[in-house]
């Protein structure tokens, strides 16, 4: 579980010997030392674990303060009206196209936005996550290619009151 001090975030964990035989020697195949080898990965896994989760668990000592949270009138925000007045950045590029949904025909393998992260779960999730209803994934495709540059994914998520802890 991360901890937080001084803009310090400390992520700790315990592996038993077999796993941690395995960790030292990705190290030394990675010439560093396991501690900077377990520094290099954590964040990115860290990333992974969060953008694969479906399930999010609330303790229930923090239940009100949600709930109080949800329930508040909306405030508005001026970066926010901001972003909205703004002309889209896809309609300022040349040869790609507006935002459309994504289709199961799409080639989701080629799409590669610089983060790992991110990639996997566009290429391993998307289309299951579109298909099942839990998120809507558009896509903006380069009009020569047909290949995705970008997409934007938004996702409904509910917490019910019957399933806290």
């Amino acid at each position: 579980m991360p901890q937080t001090s001084n803009n310090t975030t400390i992520v700790s964990g315990k592996v038993n010997s077999d796993k941690r035989a395995i960790l030292e020697t990705a190290a030394e195949l990675a010439h560093i030392n396991l501690k900077d080898f377990m520094r290099r990965g954590s964040p990115e896994s860290v990333e992974t674990e969060v953008l694969n989760r479906t399930i999010i668990t609330i303790p229930a000592k923090d239940w009100e303060a949600l709930d109080a949270w949800l329930n508040r009138p909306a405030e508005p925000n001026p970066a926010l009206a901001e972003l909205v007045r703004r002309t889209p950045a896809w309609e300022k590029l040349a040869g790609v196209t507006s935002p459309r949904p994504l289709a199961e025909s799409d080639d989701r393998n080629q799409f590669d936005c610089g983060r790992e992260s991110p990639n996997s779960w566009f290429r391993g999730h998307a289309w299951a996550k579109q298909v099942s209803g839990a998120s809507r994934v558009n896509v903006m495709t380069h009009t020569s290619s047909g290949q995705i540059g970008g997409h934007v994914t938004l996702s409904a998520a509910e917490i019910e009151r019957a399933f806290p802890p």
